[in-house]
């Protein structure tokens, strides 16, 4: 469901933003909304330094090659 809206929300050109614990709890979560596209996430005070964490590992595993892929030389 979550994706469905980011995805509605990108199509319409709307911004959208998510309000929560889940990100910096569950960075696992933190990286489906960054591979979705999110475009914000907002934290509790005692959350922020945990979530920044998880976000910036969710968009470094996204730009990294994938771990199985074969390399042809």
């Amino acid at each position: 469901m979550i994706s469905m809206v980011i995805q509605k929300a990108k199509a319409s050109g709307t911004r959208i933003g998510l309000c929560g614990q889940a990100p910096s709890d569950f960075p696992e979560f933190a990286q489906f909304l960054v591979r979705e596209g999110i475009d914000s996430i907002s934290f509790n005070d005692d959350a922020l330094l945990k979530g920044i964490e998880n976000i910036i590992q969710a968009e470094q595993e996204m730009l990294s090659p994938a771990k199985n892929e074969t390399h042809i030389l």
